[in-house]
């Protein structure tokens, strides 16, 4: 069951050694079971399996009260008369003063909320003095470019962009903004174009810039995508304050693919009412999207993992994922100019050697990139908060196995990976 795999989840992220359950029946007494003490509840994460008539004051009140403890709670019901949607679930659970940041479905036939220890940070404004930095690497881009920067500014996000010698105008776009967002933009190779994709040698430039920049946060973010907080209505930045605030330094994604339908993209239109149509991505190169981390003043690695799981002495993984909206093919022809005219050609022969950019190995000149809206999920935010509660904040349903190369949320890391 997936509230099970997510309790799980939650639990290994929290660094906790057991679920623990709390249950009531009419006439009697909750009843959570196991140790008491205060530090066993400390290391186990709580969960409540409960119809909404047993939702009593009694259950409520030892619920509230492990949760002076526990680091974070489950709270499964059954829709009734009297509590019928996730959003009714959690004003009926704030009312009694439980902080619930997150409600949804947990499958067709049950409500889901998650509860926050009663001590932990809320949500609130972040300082004018917090700073968080985006590293987004970028070639022939000029299409969407500047939809994507606005995205970020909005979001409270200054940008450094690092440009693998654009043929399309996409560095020139990106020194217009210099001075209003854009922090720094840097053609890469300093020496000029070279024939191959330099994934590897750009990571480290990354890496570099990390070390030099003054920022609170770090994100490493391409331009065809969209990053978002796991709470409706929260800028990226202030989402990130949120994080730091829980005493986490290490933000991880859950990626939606957006497929095309059209032949042609229009730049002239926005990226988001063009594309609305998603799939999660179940690539493997997607399990982990550790691209956020705070500045903790030491060296980060982040090319070993191409990209994919920047690593760290102190690393601490936040347990709820953030979102990663991902638009790489915007049209046919896009795909088609993309594919075969601008990426598999200029691999790099070691790099993939090593695995990486296999995403359109089986892809040939004349097949389709589009896909059928019918075939793919279209649901806006609130229903897309809602429905996939379990899934966009922990990947849980997403993915089968782990690939072999991902890591612990809470894995210890005393020296970082070389980069080459």
């Amino acid at each position: 069951m997936l509230v099970d795999r997510f309790a799980a989840y939650l639990a290994e992220a929290f660094g906790c050694s057991r679920i623990i359950s709390i249950s009531s029946s009419s006439g009697e007494p909750a009843h959570i079971e196991g140790e008491q003490t205060s530090a066993a509840r400390a290391r186990s994460i709580l969960i409540s399996r409960v119809e909404p008539h047993a939702l009593t004051a009694g259950l409520l009140s030892e619920l509230h009260r492990a949760l002076d403890d526990v680091p974070a709670g489950l709270v499964v019901v059954r829709p009734g008369a009297r509590i019928a949607s996730p959003l009714e679930l959690q004003r009926f659970l704030s009312e009694r003063r439980f902080a619930v940041p997150f409600a949804g479905w947990a499958d067709e036939r049950s409500l889901i909320a998650v509860l926050e220890n009663n001590r932990s940070p809320r949500l609130r404004p972040e300082p004018e003095s917090f700073r968080v930095v985006a590293f987004m690497p970028t070639f022939n881009e000029a299409d969407i470019f500047t939809q994507s920067l606005r995205y970020l500014l909005r979001q409270g996000i200054d940008v450094y962009v690092l440009d693998n010698w654009s043929t399309d105008g996409t560095a020139e776009q990106a020194e217009q903004w210099i001075g209003v967002g854009v922090i720094g933009v840097e053609r890469f190779p300093a020496s000029g174009p070279v024939a191959t994709y330099e994934w590897r040698r750009i990571l480290g430039r990354v890496e570099t810039l990390a070390s030099t920049i003054d920022a609170d946060w770090f994100m490493l973010h391409d331009a065809d995508e969209r990053r978002c907080a796991p709470w409706r209505g929260i800028s990226l930045k202030r989402g990130l304050h949120h994080v730091d605030r829980c005493g986490f330094n290490c933000v991880d994604h859950v990626v939606v693919h957006h497929w095309p339908q059209r032949q042609r993209f229009d730049p002239s239109v926005s990226l988001e009412s063009q594309l609305p149509y998603y799939t999660f991505s179940d690539h493997p190169g997607h399990y982990h999207q550790r691209r956020a981390w705070k500045n903790l003043g030491c060296e980060v690695s982040i090319a070993p993992s191409a990209g994919h799981d920047v690593r760290f002495p102190g690393r601490l993984v936040y347990p709820f994922k953030f979102l990663l909206r991902h638009y790489p093919i915007r049209s046919q022809e896009h795909g088609e100019r993309k594919v075969f005219g601008e990426r598999v050609g200029r691999w790099n022969p070691e790099e993939r050697s090593l695995g990486w950019h296999r995403q359109y190995d089986g892809k040939r000149p004349g097949q389709s990139f589009l896909r059928e809206a019918a075939t793919l999920e279209s649901a806006d935010e609130a229903e897309f908060h809602e429905r996939y509660l379990i899934q966009r904040l922990s990947g849980i349903g997403v993915f089968g196995e782990a690939p072999a190369w991902t890591t612990g949320p809470r894995e210890r890391f005393d020296r970082v990976p070389a980069a080459n």
